[in-house]
């Protein structure tokens, strides 16, 4: 099982090239899932923590962080840890196209992870939405994002999503 190493190379190594070489090299191997998990968590966490120094290293970032999110849905990732992540990438949202894609991507994979803090945030950001809604403050592009919102909350089927989800059904706008 490589998954020692390749964590290594991604906490340390400082080019984000080569933490992208080992997160797809983990994924290549026979780790077992929760390695492949971690490894992506990992992978996750460099995507958010480092700044890069060129538009060569910014797309080599945007596929590692890509990529880490896709595995951690694959590998069926329900831990905490990584529903934080995805809500400190939400809340990098530029409320632009730059950052359109990583925002989608979070809330999916939020309503896959299902733990207790994907569901509260999921819930809160509904209701941010549903208020901005009731006075014409939502621009098309929240209206897409509420659209997978409301899907990333069924998906995840928390119960105490029912009754905000329920609220948002009325409104032929989303």
């Amino acid at each position: 099982d490589p998954t020692e190493q390749f964590a290594e190379l991604i906490q340390k190594h400082p080019e984000l090239r080569v933490k992208l070489a080992a997160l797809e090299a983990e994924i290549a191997s026979k780790a077992p899932a929760a390695g492949k998990a971690r490894i992506a968590r990992l992978g996750l966490r460099q995507s958010l923590d480092i700044v890069p120094a060129s538009p060569t290293e910014l797309a080599t970032q945007k596929t590692l962080r890509t990529l880490a999110i896709k595995q951690l849905v694959i590998q069926g990732d329900k831990e905490t840890d990584s529903a934080k992540m995805l809500i400190d990438l939400i809340g990098r949202d530029k409320f632009n196209d730059t950052t359109f894609d990583d925002t989608i991507l979070a809330y999916t994979t939020l309503g896959y992870n299902a733990s207790a803090p994907a569901a509260a945030f999921l819930n809160s950001r509904l209701e941010y939405y549903n208020l901005n809604q009731r006075s014409g403050k939502n621009t098309p592009r929240d209206k897409m994002l509420v659209r997978e919102l409301i899907a990333a909350m069924k998906r995840a089927k928390n119960p105490d999503s029912k009754a905000i989800l329920f609220k948002s059904q009325n409104d032929d706008e989303y």
